[in-house]
């Protein structure tokens, strides 16, 4: 029984330095590293990682660190990117379209604001305009 703890501990770790390298084999390197991802890379049961306290206090200063240090959870390098397959791909293109889509409608809402306002003082300028030609006449 000792013997099989040792043995799946050490699946963790494996698994925890493979994730951490970016070379996962059963989970997708994107998004946030978590004890789920861990534990699902291990080939481990559904909260199994759980059972391994020690582990778990070991792994989660390193997996903040991680997290903290990689930013953006949808950056994923170069080189990763090559692995990933056409629905993953299509998954990412379509989340980045999605951004940018909301980026260009705050775009427009803030430059129709601009229009609007320099409009107003457009108007105002051609009524001040307007009652200064009727004053002189």
């Amino acid at each position: 029984m000792a013997q099989s703890k040792e043995i799946t501990e050490g699946r963790l770790h494996q698994a925890l330095n493979r994730l951490l390298k970016g070379e996962a084999t059963r989970v997708k390197q994107t998004g946030k590293l978590t004890l789920n991802k861990i534990n699902n890379e291990a080939g481990l049961g559904h909260s199994y990682i759980h059972k391994f306290e020690s582990f778990v206090e070991y792994a989660n200063p390193i997996i903040k660190k991680f997290n903290d240090e990689r930013g953006d959870t949808a950056y994923i390098p170069p080189m990763q990117s090559e692995n990933l397959s056409e629905i993953e791909r299509l998954k990412l293109d379509l989340k980045h379209e999605k951004k940018l889509k909301n980026e260009y409608r705050l775009d427009k809402i803030d430059l129709q604001k601009r229009f609007d306002i320099l409009e107003e003082k457009y108007e105002s300028l051609v009524f001040q305009l307007f009652k200064l030609q009727n004053d002189n006449k």
